[in-house]
């Protein structure tokens, strides 16, 4: 496995640990989330555990429902 796609996997996992981390703190379960943003609970599951790759309209969707940026659910917290 090259060292690209290593540090991709990081950030993928950082990326899905931030989504579930506001996402809990937002108030919101896997099931009223994906409602919020018209996709599936699974899909979901998939992005919160770092299988999946959002397209870039679908991250900022997921920013603006969670009232964030984009740029901090990329960022790796002391706190994961």
């Amino acid at each position: 496995m090259s060292q690209v796609h290593i540090e991709f996997e990081s950030f993928r996992k950082i990326f899905g640990q931030n989504i579930r981390k506001i996402r809990k703190e937002k108030g919101y379960t896997q099931e009223t989330f994906a409602f919020a943003l018209d996709s599936s609970p699974k899909y979901i599951g998939c992005l919160e555990r770092g299988e999946k790759n959002p397209s870039l309209p679908f991250t900022y969707k997921i920013a603006k429902i969670l009232n964030t940026t984009v740029e901090k659910l990329f960022v790796e917290t002391m706190h994961q």
